[in-house]
Formats: C-alpha cells, sequence, structure tokens
C-alpha cells in the first residue's frame, strides 16, 4: 500500500530500484496490507488504518508518525539520514547512492536480511527518503542487490 500526496515520488523512486532488480514486488498494492509505505505528509490520524502486524517503512524526519507507530503493534522500517535509522544512505551523489542497511531486517518471508550496502543508481530520484523507502520495499521483499560491501 502507497498512500499520501507524495505517492509519485514513492513510486517513481520505487520503480527505479526494482528496475536493478530481477523481479517486481508482487503483493504492494493489495487491500490487506501487510507491507505500507508510509509518504512523508500522511497525517497521524490516518495511520490508524494500517493494519495489526504490517511491516510499514517511514521516515525518521516525521516525529510524530514514528511516536504513533511506535505504540502500533506494526513492524517500523525507520529511513533516514542518522545511525538509528534502519536504512540510510552510506554516500549519495546525483548518479549513484549506496544504500546501508544498519541493523538486522525480517522479510516478507521470515528470512533476515543482515546489515549490507547497496550501490543504487539514483539518477532521476531527487529526494532521499523516496529512494530509501523503495530500498526499504525492495529489502523487505528479498529483492536486493546481491552485491554487499
Amino acid at each position: 500500500m502507497i498512500s499520501g500526496g507524495h505517492e509519485q515520488s514513492l513510486r517513481q523512486a520505487l520503480t527505479g530500484v526494482l528496475r536493478q532488480t530481477v523481479n517486481v514486488v508482487p503483493f504492494l498494492g493489495q487491500q490487506e496490507a501487510r507491507f505500507v509505505l508510509l509518504p512523508e505528509d500522511v497525517p497521524v490520524e490516518e495511520l490508524a488504518d494500517i493494519p495489526s502486524g504490517a511491516a510499514v517503512v517511514a521516515s525518521s524526519a516525521e516525529e510524530k508518525q514514528l511516536a504513533r507507530l511506535s505504540g502500533m503493534a506494526v513492524r517500523l522500517i525507520a529511513c533516514g539520514f542518522g545511525s538509528k535509522d534502519t536504512v540510510t544512505f552510506s554516500s549519495r551523489n546525483r548518479e549513484r547512492a549506496v544504500i546501508s542497511l544498519l541493523r538486522p531486517m525480517e522479510r516478507a518471508d521470515g528470512s533476515v536480511a543482515e546489515p549490507m550496502d547497496w550501490p543504487l543508481d539514483s539518477s532521476g530520484i531527487s529526494d532521499g527518503y523516496p529512494l530509501l523507502a523503495a530500498a526499504a520495499a525492495a529489502i523487505y521483499c528479498g529483492k536486493q542487490n546481491s552485491r554487499q560491501n
């Protein structure tokens, strides 16, 4: 489920990341969402619709969202620019980004993605959070590039 006003940025980033992986993520957008990509501008009141047990990707810059999500029965995947985030950048320029998974993350299939660095083509994606959120989605779904640093 992708929701909120900045859908286009998230969709563009997700499409770009998925083009660099083997398969498309089959279950994003289903009615009974078990995986939610939260844009940065979603009002806190709308978070109540997220089903219990869902994995939720959220921006660490959205403190109100994080506070609300921490009181819910969801698996939070925080993305941002700090060492407390699950997914962040280790480096980035106009053409390339290296996404870092800073701590183990349970995937949709129950396996665990271990901390890693993942180089990606980031041309055409100017905002940082949509790229991080798309990478988190790909990692969660087991579609990340096999190259690890």
